[in-house]
C-alpha cells in the first residue's frame, strides 16, 4: 500500500502547485494554460483520495481497537502500530489541498465534500488519540509507570535485550522516534484543527449568517480575500509536504526494520510483494489520470480547425 500513499501525496502536491495562481484562488495569471483542466482533475482527485482515506481509516481503527482494548494482538507488534499511525496521517494530509482549492473553484459541492472530509476526520480522530497516548502516555519501558508506579524495565536494559536477541537489526534511535512522534503530533493537530474550523464555520454560516458576514468584512479590512486565499495555499504548499515527508520516511524506515527482523529470524518478508492491496491502491487513483487525459484530448479536438469541402479544395489548389 506504500505506493498508494506516495501517489496520493505526489498528485496532491502537483495539483496544489499548478492551481496556486489559478482564478478564482488568485488574481495573478495562471502558471500554465491548462489550469482550468487541472481544476477539473482536482475534483476527481478529491473523490478518489477521500474514499481511499476512509477505507484506510476504517482499517486503522479496526487494528488499533484490537490492541487498545486487549481484544487480540496476534500479528500486531509495536512496529505495526507505529506504521498504522503514520499511514492514517499520510492519507489525511493530501486532502487539505482539494478541500481548500475546491471551496473556491467548485462551490456547488462544498457541503458534500465537507461531509465526506468530516466523516473521514472523525475516523482519524480515534487514531490521533491512540497515537497521543502511545507517544506521550506512561510506558513500562524507561521512565514509565509500571505496576505500583515503577518501571518494568529501563531503557538501557531494553536496548541490551534487543541488541542481544536481534543482532544486525538497525532499530529506531531516540532521535528518530522523536521525529516520528513530534511530526506525527503536529500533523494530527493540523488535521484536527482544520476539521474543527470547517465545522465551526459551516455551523456559523448556517445558523448565524449575520455574524459570519460581519466576520468576513472584518477580515477584509486587514487584507483582500484573494490575497488571503493565495497566502493560505502557499502555506499549505509548504506545511503539508513538511509534515508528509517525515511520515513517508518513517513508514519506509519501519518497514526496513521489519524486513531486518524477518531476516534475523529466518522468515520471509512479504510486505514488499505486489498483492491485492498494492494493485487497488494504484488503480483507485487511475480516474485522475484518465479524467485529465480525456479533458486534454477533448480540448485539443474542440479547438482543432474543421475543414469543409470548399476549404479542402482551396487548400489542395494552393498546394499545387
Amino acid at each position: 500500500m506504500v505506493v498508494g500513499y506516495f501517489l496520493e501525496s505526489i498528485i496532491g502536491v502537483f495539483f496544489a502547485l499548478s492551481l496556486t495562481f489559478h482564478e478564482p484562488v488568485s488574481t495573478n495569471p495562471p502558471l500554465t494554460k491548462y489550469s482550468s483542466l487541472f481544476a477539473e482533475g482536482c475534483k476527481t482527485f478529491f473523490d478518489c483520495a477521500v474514499f481511499f482515506a476512509i477505507s484506510i481509516q476504517i482499517s486503522c481503527v479496526v487494528v488499533l481497537v484490537r490492541k487498545d482494548f486487549g481484544i487480540s494482538s496476534n500479528g500486531l507488534g509495536g512496529l505495526t502500530v507505529q506504521i498504522t499511525w503514520a499511514v492514517a496521517l499520510l492519507c489525511m494530509l493530501p486532502l487539505l489541498y482539494p478541500m481548500f482549492i475546491l471551496s473556491y473553484t467548485d462551490r456547488e459541492r462544498s457541503n458534500y465534500r465537507l461531509f465526506l472530509f468530516c466523516g473521514c476526520w472523525l475516523l482519524f480522530f480515534y487514531t490521533f488519540i491512540s497515537q497521543m497516548i502511545g507517544d506521550f502516555g506512561p510506558s513500562q519501558i524507561g521512565r514509565g509507570a509500571g505496576g505500583g508506579g515503577t518501571t518494568i524495565i529501563t531503557t538501557d536494559e531494553w536496548d541490551s535485550l534487543t541488541s542481544l536477541c536481534l543482532a544486525g537489526v538497525n532499530s529506531l534511535s531516540a532521535a528518530e522516534r522523536s521525529v516520528l512522534s513530534d511530526f506525527g503530533a503536529a500533523g494530527s493537530t493540523a488535521i484536527s484543527t482544520y476539521g474543527l474550523l470547517c465545522l465551526i464555520w459551516y455551523i456559523t454560516t448556517k445558523n448565524f449568517p449575520k455574524q459570519a458576514k460581519a466576520l468576513r468584512q472584518k477580515l477584509s479590512s486587514f487584507s483582500s480575500e484573494t490575497r488571503r486565499r493565495q497566502y493560505i495555499l502557499v502555506c499549505l504548499n509548504i506545511v503539508v509536504p513538511l509534515l508528509t515527508i517525515p511520515q513517508l520516511w518513517g513508514v519506509l524506515r519501519l518497514r526496513g526494520i521489519q524486513k531486518g527482523l524477518s531476516n534475523a529470524t529466518n522468515n520471509v518478508y512479504v510486505d514488499n510483494q505486489w498483492t491485492f492491496g498494492q494493485v487497488v491502491a494504484v488503480m483507485i487513483f487511475a480516474p485522475v489520470f484518465t479524467e485529465v487525459g480525456y479533458l486534454w484530448l477533448h480540448e485539443r479536438r474542440e479547438y482543432q480547425p474543421q475543414l469543409t469541402k470548399e476549404s479542402s479544395i482551396t487548400l489542395f489548389k494552393d498546394c499545387q
